[in-house]
């Protein structure tokens, strides 16, 4: 019965209800009686969600392993480069030293030095930054 086809009086009287639903699913697999609604339509259908779904975490696991693997290898070879690098500064250093520039080797070593120290150090401070916020 409609509001406006009643009597005036009376339409003050009535309340008007209204009620709606609405529900939101988030992962990969769709709720349970969607499933079954699949595997109605098309026998096998569930079975194939579920192994696409499987296929999908494999996939994004095995980006993920490759990732890491990339970004340690990474950090290792730019120690080692670092470590190479500041090697070189410092046996530069004492050659200059032995050479007669006692000042510019003195120099030119501390700040190898200090680049090897921040390089190590700060290398390691952020590798466990990132395990930190990983776990």
């Amino acid at each position: 019965m409609k509001k406006q086809n009643l009597p005036p009086k009376i339409q003050s009287q009535v309340l008007t209800q209204q009620q709606s639903f609405q529900m939101f699913r988030s992962g990969p697999l769709p709720a349970p009686s969607d499933l079954e609604k699949y595997e109605s339509i098309l026998p096998g259908a569930a079975d194939r969600i579920f192994q696409m779904a499987e296929k999908q975490q494999l996939h994004r696991m095995g980006i993920e392993k490759d990732t890491i693997s990339r970004q340690q290898k990474r950090a290792t070879s730019c120690q080692y480069l670092g470590f190479v690098i500041g090697m070189t500064g410092l046996v530069g250093a004492i050659y200059s030293i032995l050479q007669g520039h006692e000042i510019g080797g003195s120099i030119f070593g501390g700040t190898a030095l200090i680049s090897l120290v921040a390089l190590f150090v700060l290398g390691k401070h952020k590798i466990d930054k990132n395990i930190t916020e990983k776990n």
